[in-house]
């Protein structure tokens, strides 16, 4: 089969209203989550908000085993992205904006560095990533790069940013190798299930074996190992960090100090008051998370209870792993970075990690003014809409992290 013919294949299915064509390729998870009589509906929204269909484009190769296919609307031009399981079935469907092309940022040298695939990942779980190395005379200091949480790719592409893409470009071509990698949740999204996954098949097991295939690697030195993670990636990286037991030092950008769920609810709350006035249906999802939380601490949820498609279950082992006390065991040095205009970590989230760290030698803290929980820079109050511009990680941050990794200091 043609995946990349069968991807636009079944966007005309959706046009043409053949929508039990179009589930007969789904895998059975998707076909559970997305049954053929709910896809009219979920077509007809997007054509409320976006217009009449047009067209379907060229369809081209996109992260991990999935394909993105151009969809032209009356108002407004999406990409469909269809993820394949290896049996050929689909296990994912998304529908976003299309997003103007990835353009290097200016501190990336091309001649500096370079790049090559390199997987990781078990034999039942293999994983697809790239390796940037300076160019020159090794054994160089390396990277690996831990993802948030979400079906992240190996550039932990969100919007229209790439903030794995701008660290790998920006310390390779500095003397410092990065590896990034697809995530599980991205590769075999259909074979998981969803109702049993924790934050190690999600997340650890990967991130300890992708450690162990960048030391195994020609050029890199093997006791200058580190960790990089983001967000929940940053929160899980202790974790990491301690089963892995050789990590060079640990890196966290933009931690959580807060349950995920909490952190759901002070978020939602933060974002319905940008506009100065919560409406009805804005009231309506904050209570929504603010039930499903109370559920969780009383023990009242039901197996099958999810928010925002996260079961119950992985919700509650996030939350009994009490992350950011696993920082108090580490040995190795620790540097927490967090722009101010990160409305997605707090200030709060930062003092949890410094109650933590408190009084350790090796433990670093930073925050820059004007960056966002992507280390982009802009101006006013952080909003999810700003990451639909382009942008990149600001260059001070790839500096510090050079620095750091290189002297030990900042």
């Amino acid at each position: 089969m043609d995946n990349l013919k069968t991807s636009r294949a079944l966007i005309d299915d959706f046009a043409a209203g053949r929508f039990e064509e179009a589930a007969a390729f789904f895998s059975d998870d998707l076909k559970d989550a997305l049954p053929a009589g709910r896809l009219g509906e979920v077509w007809g929204q997007i054509q409320d908000q976006s217009g009449h269909f047009v067209s379907s484009g060229e369809p081209r190769a996109g992260a991990a085993s999935c394909v993105l296919v151009p969809v032209k609307f009356e108002k407004a031009e999406l990409e469909a992205r269809v993820c394949w399981t290896p049996d050929g079935r689909i296990g994912g469907l998304h529908f976003a904006p299309a997003l103007p092309s990835y353009v290097l940022p200016d501190y990336a040298d091309p001649a500096a560095f370079t790049e090559k695939d390199l997987p990781t990942g078990s034999k039942d779980w293999p994983l697809p990533g790239t390796l940037a190395m300076p160019v020159g005379k090794g054994p160089f200091p390396a990277v690996v790069l831990v993802h948030g949480s979400g079906p992240n790719d190996r550039d932990e592409s969100v919007g229209a940013l790439k903030p794995f893409k701008d660290i790998a470009v920006g310390l390779a071509g500095r003397g410092v190798a990065v590896y990034r990698y697809d995530k599980r949740t991205v590769v075999h999204g259909g074979r998981l299930k969803a109702s049993s996954i924790t934050i190690d098949e999600e997340t650890i097991e990967d991130a300890v074996l992708a450690l162990e295939t960048l030391r195994r690697q020609p050029g890199i030195d093997p006791k200058r190992v580190y960790l990089v993670g983001h967000s929940l990636g940053a929160a899980a990286a202790p974790e990491i960090a301690l089963r892995d037991g050789k990590t060079a030092g640990v890196i966290l950008l933009a931690p959580s100090g807060k349950p995920l769920v909490e952190k759901i609810l002070e978020q939602s709350e933060r974002i319905a008051r940008l506009d100065g006035q919560v409406d009805e249906a804005e009231s309506k999802a904050i209570e929504e998370v603010r039930a499903f939380l109370k559920g969780m601490k009383d023990g009242t949820l039901g197996p099958e209870a999810r928010l925002l498609g996260m079961p119950a279950a992985y919700l509650a082992d996030i939350e009994a792993r009490r992350l950011p006390e696993k920082a108090a065991e580490l040995i190795v040095p620790v540097l927490v970075l967090r722009g101010e205009r990160d409305y997605q970590v707090t200030a709060e989230d930062i003092a949890a990690w410094q109650k933590v760290l408190e009084g350790r030698a090796g433990a670093r803290f930073k925050t820059y003014p004007k960056l966002n929980h992507l280390f982009a820079p802009g101006e006013g109050p952080g909003n999810p809409d700003e990451y639909s511009a382009p942008g990149h990680v600001s260059s001070e941050v790839i500096a510090d992290l050079v620095h750091w990794i290189a002297e030990g200091r900042l």
